[in-house]
């Protein structure tokens, strides 16, 4: 699901965002002219390193646009794996 919410697109995948999803989670990350991309992942059930690389590599591809991207709303497992990245994201860099 993808839909304007003020100067915000709003994308809402569902399921799970893995190898699977990975060429239709990105482009509709990176479609559009939208200032400022928002993955609302509330009704995500499954993220693997490739859902996540899906969302780095859409993240550079904004940057690159002026664009931006941000996350909302993890839970489970999803919010699980996004602790323990930027867990060690921190380790890395400390």
């Amino acid at each position: 699901q993808v839909f304007a919410e003020g100067q915000q697109c709003i994308v809402r995948p569902t399921g799970e965002l893995d190898l699977a999803t990975r060429a239709q989670l990105l482009a509709a990350l990176t479609s559009g002219d939208s200032p400022a991309m928002v993955v609302d992942l509330a009704a995500v059930t499954f993220m693997d390193c490739s859902g996540y690389g899906t969302l780095v590599a859409s993240g550079v591809a904004l940057t690159g646009q002026r664009r931006t991207l941000s996350l909302r709303g993890p839970a489970g497992q999803p919010a699980r794996l996004l602790t323990m990245i930027a867990a060690l994201e921190a380790t890395a860099s400390g």
